[in-house]
């Protein structure tokens, strides 16, 4: 359902949605995904979204209401208020930036009463921005295509068997035959676990699965044998026969394409699906594999009530392109050797996600070092196999991007992907572990924070007290590989924890963090070593530097040093955790914040321009 405001915004909602009813307190018979539980009570979830605008506190009133017309006409009938669900009635307030809200509408159940699916709307009115709300705001309205939503029940007892014409008569392709829509019980059904999946082109370089899954209930034990159809297989060009053609056509989800899929082996005599193509975005694989043209079949024994899949494998074409889209549906011959539909959920859509472009700013990379988990559709290969729970098994206070895109990360973890590497480790480009960096013993105490170097070196510092069992306090330099750096040396080191680092052009480090003096020399919390290693006395912030931890430092272009901490005072001036220092350590005063701030700062950054 849809609503705007702030000149151009809307509220919107699926204009479909379907709910099995509930026929005990352990089961669902008749199983989609839109079908939502709240404390246990079942029922639907209906999603309203606020689009085009996001300013301002908006108000849309929504109820439910009885329909006088079903559809599909002969099949559904209208829905009861107060028997079939629960009417509702109410006001949605979506607060200044709020962009989805939710209505729960409880569906009853019928206990066990064979009956038809039933139908009902769902409706949004009266949008309106709140009393207390500017009057510059623009009024906000309901998108007239998506201001009403049809709710569809679906009878858990029986679901209807609908004959359907999938073909034209091959004797006569220009007239199909008429076969009127027939409901009536089974008591074998098969359903469709869900209405829609969806699946990533390829992970990791290895073929990518999709399972459809087909669940079975009601009381006939016999063997069944069922088939599916893919529909919308047809590219431009395709040579298809023309009883086919007819099957071309269904909705897309939203920003897709149509998949296509494997084009046919002549082998077997025949072309398996139905098209001479030249792109695979998909093909079906045993047990299940394609049979006859355009589809497959898939059989249950007597007394198998177990779930049964359907498994495609999809294609990583790397090609640009977008989302791609193919329909399946069920059905069985019935015994005049006319296709009939078997369940409510026959049919099921499947969506690759094109994962060849960047994904949304922000949005997780669900390739990057991925999990053997239910995250991620298998198979999935990690270093080493099967790994649930990848990365660093603890905290990362710090990280460096190198040049090569590869990742060094520093903390107080002890292993990476189930490899030993003591608090510190580089990632490759995918997130996986670069053997290639091997601190040995590593830090034998937390790194707090890591500077990379112009030269590929590392310098690191925390409150470690040796490195690969090297005395080293608090601060260290380390090769590319993670050796340590015998010529950088800070003897005794700072007497506290290091929380910062800069590393000058000139190579001389800057660090920072809770300590008072360096090497036995006074240093309030800031000091500059040489590229030895050495204290730099000519860095000086002298008896009255930052009276608290610093714990981010930056370098301007000049050698000036932006410092953040949860400092007050420096050199007899309130500042309020923010300062700049000379390239000598001393306070500039030409830089001053005012009080600055009220709490810790815990990082600093330079803009470009210098702010």
């Amino acid at each position: 359902m849809r609503v705007f405001d702030a000149a151009t915004a809307t509220i919107t909602v699926v204009p479909l949605y379907l709910a099995s009813e509930w026929e005990s307190f352990a089961t669902e018979d008749a199983s989609t995904f839109e079908t939502y539980y709240r404390f246990g009570v079942p029922g639907l979830l209906v999603t309203v979204t606020r689009l085009a605008g996001s300013s301002g506190r908006m108000l849309v009133d929504y109820n439910t209401e009885d329909v006088t017309n079903a559809l599909p006409t002969g099949i559904d009938t209208p829905a009861v208020a107060g028997t079939d669900y629960i009417p509702v009635r109410g006001t949605l307030v979506f607060d200044d930036y709020e962009m989805t809200k939710s209505i729960f509408i409880q569906i009853q159940s019928d206990f066990f009463t064979v009956q038809s699916n039933r139908d009902f709307a769902v409706v949004l009115s009266n949008a309106r921005a709140d009393a207390a709300e500017s009057p510059n705001l623009s009024v906000p309205r309901i998108d007239g295509t998506y201001g009403r939503a049809l709710v569809r029940i679906l009878d858990a007892d029986i679901d209807p068997v609908i004959r359907r014409n999938f073909q034209l008569d091959p004797a006569d392709t220009n007239t199909p035959p008429i076969l009127p829509p027939i409901f009536q019980t089974t008591n074998s059904i098969f359903n469709f676990s869900r209405v829609a999946y969806r699946t990533v082109e390829d992970v990791n370089g290895y073929w990518q699965y999709v399972r459809i899954w087909i669940d079975r209930s009601g009381t006939n034990n016999e063997g069944v044998t069922l088939r599916y159809r893919i529909n919308n297989f047809l590219q431009n060009g395709d040579n298809s026969d023309p009883v086919e053609e007819d099957n071309n056509l269904f909705p897309l989800q939203p920003g897709s394409d149509y998949a296509t899929p494997l084009p046919t082996d002549d082998t077997n005599g025949f072309n398996e699906i139905g098209i001479h193509g030249t792109n695979a975005d998909f093909t079906a694989v045993p047990p299940a594999d394609y049979s006859f043209p355009g589809g497959g079949t898939i059989a249950w024994g007597q007394n198998d009530f177990r779930s049964k899949s359907i498994t495609f494998v999809v294609t990583n074409d790397t090609l640009t392109e977008f989302n791609e889209d193919w329909h399946v549906f069920l059905y069985r011959n019935d015994s005049d050797g006319n296709p009939i539909l078997v369940g409510t959920v026959n049919e099921t859509d499947v969506t690759i996600l094109f994962d060849d472009q960047d994904p949304p700013a922000g949005s997780v990379d669900q390739l990057h070092n991925p999990d053997f988990g239910a995250s991620m559709a298998p198979p999935v290969l990690t270093t080493p196999p099967n790994q649930a729970h990848p990365g660093a098994d603890s905290v990362v206070y710090d990280l460096a991007v190198q040049p090569d895109n590869k990742t060094v990360i520093v903390g107080d973890f002890l292993s990476y992907n189930a490899t030993v590497r003591n608090r510190i480790a580089r990632m490759n480009v995918d997130g996986s572990l670069d053997t290639s960096f091997n601190p040995g013993g590593g830090a034998n105490d937390f790194i707090g924070a890591l500077a990379l170097m112009p030269s590929g070196q590392f310098v690191i510092g925390g409150g470690f007290s040796s490195y690969n069992g090297t005395p080293r306090v608090r601060v260290a330099r380390l090769s590319a590989a993670g050796a340590l750096d015998s010529s950088f040396n800070a003897g005794a080191g700072p007497d506290g924890t290091v929380w910062a680092l800069a590393v000058q052009p000139d190579g001389k480090v800057i660090i920072a963090g809770e300590f008072t003096s360096v090497a036995g020399v006074l240093r309030t919390h800031i000091a500059r070593l040489n590229t030895n290693g050495v204290l730099d006395t000519a860095f000086d912030p002298g008896p009255n530097g930052p009276d608290g931890t610093v714990w981010s430092v930056a370098l301007q272009p000049d050698g000036k040093v932006i410092i953040g901490g949860e400092f007050n005072v420096i050199a007899g001036q309130t500042l309020g955790g923010i300062a700049r220092l000379n390239n000598d350590g001393t306070l500039d005063a030409t830089f001053f914040p005012g009080a600055g701030t009220d709490g810790t700062v815990f990082a600093v950054a330079l803009q470009a321009d210098g702010k």
